[in-house]
């Protein structure tokens, strides 16, 4: 259950063959796979993956921690992950 709920342009395929397609919905209806676009200076609340870009997190509720984290986009490199390699 979502206790902060905001409109999110999220990108989906109608079908498998489809081009992606933007649109509008509730946070609440967003769903693992989902590709969104986060808005500048909006809380978004969900789990995500920074594919492109920058940006900076308030973590606070997560870690407690009251300072903002930067983060940075995961690596494009065709790598698999490596329990050992990667900790």
């Amino acid at each position: 259950m979502s206790y902060y709920v905001t409109d999110v342009t999220v990108y989906r395929r109608k079908n498998k063959d489809s081009e992606l397609e933007p649109s509008i919905i509730s946070s609440a209806e967003l769903v693992p796979g989902d590709l969104i676009v986060p808005p500048q200076e909006k809380i978004i609340p969900c789990d995500a993956i920074l594919l492109s870009g920058a940006c900076i997190v308030n973590e606070s509720m997560l870690t407690g921690e009251s300072v903002p984290v930067f983060k940075s986009p995961i690596s494009d490199s065709n790598k698999k992950y490596n329990l050992n390699d990667d900790k």
